[in-house]
Parts: C-alpha cells; sequence; structure tokens
C-alpha cells in the first residue's frame, strides 16, 4: 500500500489540473518538469492576484493629487471640485515604489503563465494577450512617470480599473448584467432626451433673452437643458 502513495499523489494532482483546465476552458500543462513545477506556483500564487490589482486602484487614494504635486506642502483644497479625504498622502517615490512592486508581482504571474503555458500559446488567447497588452502599458506608465514631472497625465488610473475588471469574473458578469438591462432600455433614454431637448427650446423661445432673469437662468440651449 506504501507504494501506491506516490502514484496516487501524482495521480490527484494530475486530475486537479485537469479540472482546473475544465474551470478555465483551457489546456494548460506541458509534459516538461519545468512547466509543472510553473503551473503549481501560479495556482498557489493566484488567490493573490486579486489583492495586487485591487491594491493598485487603493493606490490612487493615497497618491498626491495632480494639482498639489509640485509642492512638498500638505495638499489643502478650497474648492469643492477638489474633495479631500483626509487620508495620508504618500510621496511620490513611495507611491512609485508600491506600484512597482504590484506591477512587479503581476508579471512575475505572467511569467509563469508563460513558463507552463509556453509562449506560442499564450499569444494565442485573445484574454491573455489584452491581459499582457494591459500590463505592459502600466509598465510604461510607470516608468514615463520617473522621467516626466509627477503633475503630468497618467494612465495608471484608468488601466489599473480595466486590470482589476478583466481579472475579475464577478465584475465582468455584473457588467454584462447591466449592458443587457440598458440595452431594452434603450428606446426609453432616447425618448427622454428628446423630451428634455423639446422642452429646453419651448424655454428658449418662451423666457430666453426676453429678460433679465430669462437670460441669466436660460442663456443658452446647453445649460437649458442641463437645468432641465
Amino acid at each position: 500500500s506504501s507504494a501506491c502513495i506516490p502514484l496516487m499523489h501524482g495521480s490527484v494532482v494530475e486530475a486537479s489540473h485537469y479540472i482546473h483546465d475544465a474551470l478555465t476552458g483551457m489546456a494548460h500543462m506541458h509534459p516538461l518538469p519545468t512547466a509543472r513545477r510553473a503551473h503549481k506556483w501560479f495556482l498557489w500564487c493566484e488567490p493573490g492576484l486579486q489583492f495586487a490589482l485591487l491594491g493598485q486602484v487603493l493606490l490612487c487614494f493615497f497618491e498626491r493629487p495632480a494639482w498639489c504635486a509640485t509642492t512638498e506642502a500638505p495638499c489643502i483644497s478650497g474648492e469643492a471640485i477638489y474633495p479631500l479625504f483626509g487620508l495620508p498622502m504618500l510621496s511620490r517615490w513611495e507611491a512609485l515604489a508600491v506600484e512597482s512592486f504590484l506591477l512587479g508581482l503581476l508579471a512575475g504571474r505572467v511569467a509563469l503563465e508563460v513558463t507552463y503555458l509556453g509562449f506560442d500559446r499564450y499569444k494565442s488567447s485573445q484574454s491573455h494577450r489584452f491581459s499582457g497588452s494591459l500590463l505592459l502599458l502600466a509598465i510604461a506608465d510607470c516608468i514615463a512617470s520617473v522621467l516626466t514631472p509627477w503633475s503630468a497625465f497618467r494612465f495608471a488610473p484608468y488601466l489599473r480599473l480595466l486590470l482589476l475588471t478583466h481579472h475579475s469574473r464577478q465584475l465582468r458578469t455584473q457588467l454584462a448584467t447591466v449592458r443587457r438591462v440598458l440595452k431594452p432600455l434603450a428606446g426609453v433614454g432616447i425618448v427622454l432626451v428628446a423630451f428634455v431637448c423639446f422642452c429646453a427650446w419651448v424655454g428658449m423661445l418662451l423666457y430666453g433673452g426676453h429678460s433679465d432673469e430669462g437670460s441669466q437662468k436660460l442663456p443658452n440651449f446647453g445649460e437649458t437643458a442641463w437645468q432641465l
């Protein structure tokens, strides 16, 4: 019976790989020992992927905003369009260090995928190509932020949201549900927009430009439609 234990252990591991392949809809295994080890490491590290992606999104709340990035003083905004939440803000290099660490974790995951899948099979998947492209763009944006002023425009927040959405099956399912709900409501939305535009046009004819109050409250068609 002791001689059967290694065989059973190997069979259970192999069966788990096939179950994972069935759930993901792809054949992940290569007969090479290196690929097997990479696959085991990938399965072990997979739960941490969502934390790394979520950490990148949460990092946006602790980065200094562009409008106060040129000074080391605390960010103080007296305007409502720039609300602050009292969270501690990281310095430029602290934020870049955290971002680089998280991007390194994601790049290591891709390296494991390429190792056990093979580069040809990896690039044949549209999902993998999209994910890899987003990660390359995020890394390029991080490098560009080192070489440019901190107040320069960055694509990082949008790329982080795209990466999180792409790797979260639950988020994709919810977005698909919203899309299916909005499609039947498109006709109602068109009628509502037409009704608002008609009322704005009538308001401009009756009140716009005929009195001081009308000129102030309804200065143009766009402002009138927005108020409605």
